[in-house]
């Protein structure tokens, strides 16, 4: 395997596979997460790597004093880069970030409980848009999740212009309502390259996390 080593935004991947990072100390309430990174020669000799660093979830009291209704704020970066020497050039690159999230039981229909909540589990992300024009975000995004059933949340997709590429979101704002069981979050990022003969990509996750 051809050597890698990359830092970017306080981690950095060797060719051991060893990962370090530098997370601040962030806020009393908040839990921070350890940063992962992987990468892997593609069959046009070039290196892929990914990683998620800064990983934190701030979670805070419902501000609708619901039990069946989870708030916090999430802080993540990702990290891409193109490393080795490939024997074809590459066309095209992107680094791409998001959310997973999942709800074990759904109490949304009341039935169970005798309540009168709303007809589906509700998730909502609030994430302001980018100034950068290469950064395609949705500024908040609602939609219903149901058990059983893991969506994927996108916060963005950061097109590779030169050998490495990040992207950042602090304090986003996420709420989950009509979940008695809680919401599962697992974060994670991709980076995917093409050539005239392959298309390659590679991904890294976080650790899940239950609200």
């Amino acid at each position: 395997m051809t050597a890698f080593s990359w830092c970017v935004h306080g981690l950095r991947q060797t060719q051991d596979g060893s990962v370090g990072a530098a997370l601040g100390t962030g806020e009393a309430n908040a839990t921070q997460y350890p940063s992962v990174a992987t990468s892997r020669t593609t069959p046009d000799g070039w290196t892929l790597g990914v990683g998620l660093s800064a990983y934190a979830v701030h979670e805070v009291p419902v501000l609708d004093q619901s039990p069946f209704t989870r708030e916090a704020f999430i802080d993540l970066n990702s990290n891409g880069v193109i490393g080795g020497h490939g024997r074809v050039p590459v066309d095209a690159g992107t680094l791409t970030y998001g959310l997973q999230l999942a709800c074990g039981i759904d109490v949304s229909n009341g039935m169970q409980l005798g309540l009168a909540l709303s007809p589906s589990v509700g998730v909502t992300i609030s994430y302001p848009p980018a100034l950068t024009a290469n950064v395609g975000i949705t500024p908040s995004v609602s939609a219903t999740v149901k058990p059983g059933v893991i969506n994927d949340f996108k916060f963005g997709t950061k097109t590779l212009k030169g050998s490495q590429a990040g992207m950042q979101m602090i304090g986003v704002h996420i709420v989950i309502s009509g979940c008695l069981s809680g919401i599962s979050i697992r974060p994670y990022a991709s980076v995917a390259i093409s050539t005239r003969v392959n298309d390659t990509t590679t991904n890294v996750y976080g650790k899940p996390v239950t609200l």
